[in-house]
């Protein structure tokens, strides 16, 4: 893998990638998907985090489609930013942080603005992605440590 230092490359973080990605209720940015394409869109989320690509149609069947407000693409996105913000919660928790900030992308749209600027116990942090968000890219928030 391009940019990765092997000497600090630890599997586990892959397998509990994977693990978030298959075993975790879905997002609820995406309940509304049922259980067949939502298992067609986490073999590609896995594909995408395994293979460090950033487009899923390679794994997506061509006649694939959802009733999402999003694209496929940003749909498989929502359920990786799933498993990276577990996994950055758990991080920062075993690193002794007690709290986090949410902070929107600039161009974010209300509902994702509207969390913002407001610290949470690690415990009581608000789900991302944002069940809200109704941005065409879907939610691009993230979690900043607050010391």
């Amino acid at each position: 893998g391009i940019a990765i230092n092997w000497k600090q490359y630890d599997p586990k973080r892959d397998m509990e990638m994977l693990n978030t990605i298959f075993d975790n209720e879905p997002p609820k940015i995406l309940a509304h998907l049922g259980n067949e394409k939502l298992e067609t869109l986490r073999i590609a989320a896995a594909m995408m985090a395994l293979w460090g690509e950033n487009k899923a149609k390679k794994w997506i069947p061509d006649d694939f489609e959802t009733d999402s407000p999003f694209d496929f693409e940003t749909t498989v996105r929502m359920l990786n930013f799933q498993a990276v913000h577990k996994d950055t919660l758990t991080r920062y928790r075993t690193e002794g942080m007690e709290y986090v900030e949410v902070c929107p992308a600039q161009d974010a749209c209300e509902s994702c603005k509207k969390l913002g600027g407001k610290n949470h116990k690690i415990a009581e942090a608000p789900e991302l992605p944002n069940p809200n968000c109704t941005d065409k890219m879907g939610c691009r928030c993230c979690y900043l440590p607050f010391v």
